[in-house]
């Protein structure tokens, strides 16, 4: 890739950064404040990827323990989070979101969604999926370069595309939840004292993400 396209791409994610913190963070008839992109962060990721504790959350953000914590502790006065006891260490807690946060977190994704759609809805349908695509793509490529950074999930629209499918780098963490696939089955009637097959892929770029929603604005 040319220095000149780097650049190029650097130059848009800024203006990107900068207009996505634009996007209304209200769903249309909603009468409840909007959460602010902090809050909104943070819930999404407890949404895509379940619960988990605030160090880790604060280390995969680079954000300290003391800032994460105040964001997270305001969420749960709100009643959209909740605190829960961690089933592999009982000294330890768990933050997971509550079924008012899930349905605040989606009625202000749904805004969110709505302005997004009137700003391209003069675009192919093809040039929509060509962009979710590409930023999935990036999103696996950036996150790749921080081991403390799981890549994140492919989206829908993205399955059996060559981005959903496209392996961790090395060193990238698996993806919670997602089994390694298994080794591919010998032919019948094969050799038992033949190798055995090679170790199976790990999972895919497709199954991982943060472990959790960054609070701090862009």
């Amino acid at each position: 890739m040319s220095d000149a396209a780097v650049d190029r791409i650097e130059r848009e994610l800024s203006a990107l950064g900068r207009r996505a913190d634009r996007i209304e963070m209200r769903a249309p008839g909603d009468t409840e404040p909007p959460l602010d992109r902090a809050a909104y962060r943070l819930l999404g990721y407890l949404v895509e990827y379940g619960p988990s504790r605030l160090t880790a959350m604060g280390s995969v953000f680079m954000l300290d323990l003391s800032t994460i914590s105040r964001q997270a502790a305001a969420l749960d006065a709100a009643g959209l989070i909740e605190r829960v006891a961690d089933p592999t260490d009982r000294r330890a807690a768990l933050i997971q979101i509550t079924r008012a946060g899930r349905e605040r977190f989606e009625r202000t994704r749904a805004g969110r969604a709505a302005g997004l759609a009137a700003a391209i809805e003069s675009w192919s349908e093809q040039d929509r999926e060509t962009l979710a695509d590409l930023l999935h793509r990036l999103n696996v490529s950036l996150g790749a370069r921080d081991p403390r950074r799981p890549v994140p999930p492919s989206p829908p629209s993205a399955a059996g595309s060559s981005a959903a499918g496209a392996a961790p780098a090395p060193g990238a963490p698996p993806a919670p939840g997602v089994p390694p696939a298994p080794p591919a089955a010998s032919p019948a009637g094969a050799d038992a004292a033949q190798p055995p097959p090679a170790s199976p892929p790990g999972p895919t770029a497709g199954g991982a993400g943060p472990t959790a929603a960054q609070v701090a604005p862009q």
